[in-house]
Protein backbone atom coordinates (compact mmCIF):
# COMPACT_ATOMS: atom_id res chain seq x y z
CA UNK A 1 0.00 0.00 0.00
CA UNK A 2 0.84 3.52 -0.98
CA UNK A 3 2.02 5.01 2.26
CA UNK A 4 0.85 8.43 1.42
CA UNK A 5 -2.83 7.26 1.81
CA UNK A 6 -2.61 7.31 5.30
CA UNK A 7 -1.27 11.00 5.38
CA UNK A 8 -3.96 13.59 6.96
CA UNK A 9 -5.69 15.76 3.78
CA UNK A 10 -3.74 18.78 3.68
CA UNK A 11 -6.58 21.86 4.77
CA UNK A 12 -6.92 24.08 2.01
CA UNK A 13 -5.54 27.86 2.18
CA UNK A 14 -8.75 29.94 1.59
CA UNK A 15 -7.39 33.17 0.76
CA UNK A 16 -10.17 36.27 -0.11
CA UNK A 17 -9.89 38.46 -2.79
CA UNK A 18 -10.20 42.43 -2.57
CA UNK A 19 -14.11 41.53 -3.70
CA UNK A 20 -14.53 39.24 -0.97
CA UNK A 21 -12.54 41.35 1.51
CA UNK A 22 -14.46 44.91 0.99
CA UNK A 23 -17.39 42.99 0.45
CA UNK A 24 -17.30 41.19 3.68
CA UNK A 25 -16.52 44.76 5.64
CA UNK A 26 -19.30 46.59 3.99
CA UNK A 27 -21.90 43.60 5.11
CA UNK A 28 -20.57 43.50 8.59
CA UNK A 29 -21.01 47.58 8.93
CA UNK A 30 -24.67 47.17 7.20
CA UNK A 31 -25.69 44.98 10.40
CA UNK A 32 -24.14 46.52 12.88
CA UNK A 33 -25.22 49.96 11.80
CA UNK A 34 -28.49 47.75 12.02
CA UNK A 35 -28.20 46.18 15.11
CA UNK A 36 -26.87 49.56 16.35
CA UNK A 37 -30.39 51.43 15.66
CA UNK A 38 -32.20 48.42 17.13
CA UNK A 39 -30.37 48.32 20.34
CA UNK A 40 -30.68 52.25 20.51
CA UNK A 41 -34.63 51.83 20.49
CA UNK A 42 -34.86 49.09 23.07
CA UNK A 43 -32.97 50.59 25.36
CA UNK A 44 -32.91 52.92 28.04
CA UNK A 45 -29.71 54.13 28.77
CA UNK A 46 -28.08 57.23 28.44
CA UNK A 47 -28.31 58.61 24.96
CA UNK A 48 -24.77 59.35 25.21
CA UNK A 49 -23.78 56.35 26.19
CA UNK A 50 -25.50 54.76 23.42
CA UNK A 51 -24.22 57.32 20.87
CA UNK A 52 -21.15 55.95 21.49
CA UNK A 53 -21.85 52.20 21.64
CA UNK A 54 -23.52 52.58 18.74
CA UNK A 55 -20.55 53.55 17.17
CA UNK A 56 -18.15 50.87 18.35
CA UNK A 57 -20.61 48.23 17.32
CA UNK A 58 -20.66 49.53 13.83
CA UNK A 59 -16.47 50.27 13.92
CA UNK A 60 -15.71 47.06 15.40
CA UNK A 61 -17.52 44.52 13.29
CA UNK A 62 -15.85 46.32 10.24
CA UNK A 63 -12.38 46.16 11.91
CA UNK A 64 -12.92 42.61 12.65
CA UNK A 65 -14.47 41.42 9.45
CA UNK A 66 -11.20 42.65 7.36
CA UNK A 67 -8.94 41.13 10.33
CA UNK A 68 -10.10 37.58 9.35
CA UNK A 69 -10.07 38.11 5.56
CA UNK A 70 -6.36 38.87 6.31
CA UNK A 71 -5.70 35.92 8.25
CA UNK A 72 -7.56 33.49 6.85
CA UNK A 73 -6.37 30.16 7.19
CA UNK A 74 -2.19 31.10 7.93
CA UNK A 75 -1.85 30.14 11.49
CA UNK A 76 1.06 32.77 11.17
CA UNK A 77 -0.86 35.53 10.39
CA UNK A 78 -3.44 34.26 13.38
CA UNK A 79 -0.50 34.70 15.45
CA UNK A 80 0.61 37.87 14.34
CA UNK A 81 -2.32 39.48 14.62
CA UNK A 82 -2.66 38.57 18.39
CA UNK A 83 0.58 39.67 19.08
CA UNK A 84 0.13 42.98 17.35
CA UNK A 85 -3.74 43.38 18.81
CA UNK A 86 -2.09 42.51 22.11
CA UNK A 87 -0.10 45.78 22.37
CA UNK A 88 -3.69 47.60 22.62
CA UNK A 89 -4.59 48.64 26.08
CA UNK A 90 -8.10 49.55 26.49
CA UNK A 91 -8.85 51.47 29.73
CA UNK A 92 -12.57 52.36 28.92
CA UNK A 93 -15.13 50.31 31.38
CA UNK A 94 -17.74 48.98 30.38
CA UNK A 95 -20.30 50.35 32.07
CA UNK A 96 -23.41 47.39 31.49
CA UNK A 97 -22.73 43.89 31.29
CA UNK A 98 -25.56 43.69 28.11
CA UNK A 99 -22.98 46.47 26.49
CA UNK A 100 -20.63 43.21 26.60
CA UNK A 101 -23.45 41.18 24.67
CA UNK A 102 -23.71 43.90 21.64
CA UNK A 103 -20.08 44.23 21.38
CA UNK A 104 -19.51 40.53 21.20
CA UNK A 105 -22.29 40.22 18.47
CA UNK A 106 -20.39 42.48 16.35
CA UNK A 107 -17.27 40.95 16.81
CA UNK A 108 -19.06 37.68 16.12
CA UNK A 109 -20.45 39.26 12.61
CA UNK A 110 -17.03 40.62 11.78
CA UNK A 111 -15.82 37.67 11.82
CA UNK A 112 -18.47 35.59 10.37
CA UNK A 113 -18.38 38.56 7.66
CA UNK A 114 -14.72 38.20 6.97
CA UNK A 115 -14.53 34.58 6.34
CA UNK A 116 -17.14 34.81 4.19
CA UNK A 117 -20.28 33.58 5.34
CA UNK A 118 -22.52 36.33 4.00
CA UNK A 119 -25.87 34.21 4.70
CA UNK A 120 -24.93 33.18 8.18
CA UNK A 121 -23.50 36.09 9.36
CA UNK A 122 -27.07 38.42 7.94
CA UNK A 123 -29.37 35.42 9.51
CA UNK A 124 -27.07 35.77 12.76
CA UNK A 125 -28.04 39.69 12.62
CA UNK A 126 -31.52 39.20 12.36
CA UNK A 127 -31.63 36.66 14.78
CA UNK A 128 -30.03 38.40 17.40
CA UNK A 129 -32.26 41.63 16.28
CA UNK A 130 -35.07 39.52 17.55
CA UNK A 131 -33.66 38.35 20.19
CA UNK A 132 -33.16 42.18 21.15
CA UNK A 133 -36.61 43.15 20.70
CA UNK A 134 -38.27 40.20 22.69
CA UNK A 135 -35.74 40.56 25.57
CA UNK A 136 -36.77 44.47 25.31
CA UNK A 137 -40.24 43.19 25.92
CA UNK A 138 -40.60 40.82 28.73
CA UNK A 139 -37.27 41.82 30.46
CA UNK A 140 -37.47 45.53 30.55
CA UNK A 141 -34.70 47.36 31.27
CA UNK A 142 -34.68 49.56 34.76
CA UNK A 143 -34.55 53.13 34.51
CA UNK A 144 -31.02 54.22 34.83
CA UNK A 145 -29.87 56.16 37.84
CA UNK A 146 -26.88 58.21 38.69
CA UNK A 147 -25.26 59.59 42.34
CA UNK A 148 -24.32 63.18 42.81
CA UNK A 149 -22.52 64.75 46.03
CA UNK A 150 -24.08 68.16 47.00
CA UNK A 151 -22.33 70.75 49.20
CA UNK A 152 -25.30 73.46 50.67
CA UNK A 153 -23.92 76.61 52.60
CA UNK A 154 -27.15 77.90 54.46
CA UNK A 155 -27.72 80.92 57.50
CA UNK A 156 -28.13 78.70 60.36
CA UNK A 157 -31.55 78.30 61.66
CA UNK A 158 -33.44 75.26 62.13
CA UNK A 159 -36.45 75.88 59.88
CA UNK A 160 -34.07 76.85 56.96
CA UNK A 161 -32.16 73.32 58.04
CA UNK A 162 -35.80 71.27 58.29
CA UNK A 163 -36.36 72.82 54.77
CA UNK A 164 -33.11 71.95 53.12
CA UNK A 165 -33.40 68.53 54.40
CA UNK A 166 -36.55 68.03 52.95
CA UNK A 167 -36.24 69.42 49.44
CA UNK A 168 -32.87 67.41 49.12
CA UNK A 169 -34.67 64.08 50.00
CA UNK A 170 -37.42 64.82 47.33
CA UNK A 171 -35.49 65.33 44.69
CA UNK A 172 -34.00 62.27 43.90
CA UNK A 173 -34.75 58.59 44.86
CA UNK A 174 -32.39 58.67 47.75
CA UNK A 175 -30.87 60.88 50.24
CA UNK A 176 -28.62 60.50 52.60
CA UNK A 177 -26.35 62.89 54.46
CA UNK A 178 -22.86 63.00 55.31
CA UNK A 179 -21.42 65.93 57.00
CA UNK A 180 -23.13 69.26 58.81
CA UNK A 181 -20.30 72.11 60.39
CA UNK A 182 -20.79 75.52 61.01
CA UNK A 183 -18.90 78.40 59.59
CA UNK A 184 -18.34 82.22 60.21
CA UNK A 185 -18.31 81.30 64.02
CA UNK A 186 -21.49 80.31 64.01
CA UNK A 187 -23.72 82.31 62.03
CA UNK A 188 -23.85 80.27 58.90
CA UNK A 189 -23.48 76.23 58.19
CA UNK A 190 -22.36 73.67 55.70
CA UNK A 191 -23.91 70.37 54.75
CA UNK A 192 -22.77 67.69 52.39
CA UNK A 193 -25.22 65.32 50.86
CA UNK A 194 -26.00 62.05 48.69
CA UNK A 195 -28.91 62.00 46.36
CA UNK A 196 -29.40 58.73 44.17
CA UNK A 197 -30.88 60.74 40.92
CA UNK A 198 -33.33 59.19 38.02
CA UNK A 199 -31.52 59.64 34.30
CA UNK A 200 -33.32 62.42 33.85
CA UNK A 201 -32.92 64.82 36.64
CA UNK A 202 -30.42 67.59 35.91
CA UNK A 203 -28.12 69.04 38.79
CA UNK A 204 -28.86 72.45 37.47
CA UNK A 205 -32.45 71.95 38.59
CA UNK A 206 -31.88 70.62 41.91
CA UNK A 207 -29.44 73.56 42.81
CA UNK A 208 -32.03 75.79 41.40
CA UNK A 209 -34.62 74.26 43.67
CA UNK A 210 -32.19 74.40 46.56
CA UNK A 211 -30.97 77.83 46.39
CA UNK A 212 -35.30 78.77 46.57
CA UNK A 213 -35.14 77.39 50.22
CA UNK A 214 -34.09 80.66 51.16
CA UNK A 215 -32.50 83.89 49.73
CA UNK A 216 -28.65 83.22 51.09
CA UNK A 217 -28.31 79.83 50.03
CA UNK A 218 -25.43 78.50 48.18
CA UNK A 219 -25.62 75.53 46.65
CA UNK A 220 -22.74 73.69 44.50
CA UNK A 221 -22.53 70.21 42.92
CA UNK A 222 -18.86 68.39 44.46
CA UNK A 223 -19.04 65.15 42.70
CA UNK A 224 -21.49 63.45 40.35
Amino acid sequence: MNENSFSPPLLKMIDLNAYDVFMGMGLAFILCAILSRIVRACSSADPTSDRTLARTMILLGAVVSLIMAVIGNSLARAFGAIGALSLIRFRTAVKSTVDLAWLFMSIAIGMTCGSGYYAIATGAAGLFAIFIVILGKLMPEAAPVRTALFKVIYPLNPETASRLQQVAAGLGLHFRLLSESSLNNGSKAEIMFEITLPGETMTADCLKKLCEVAPEVQASVVLE
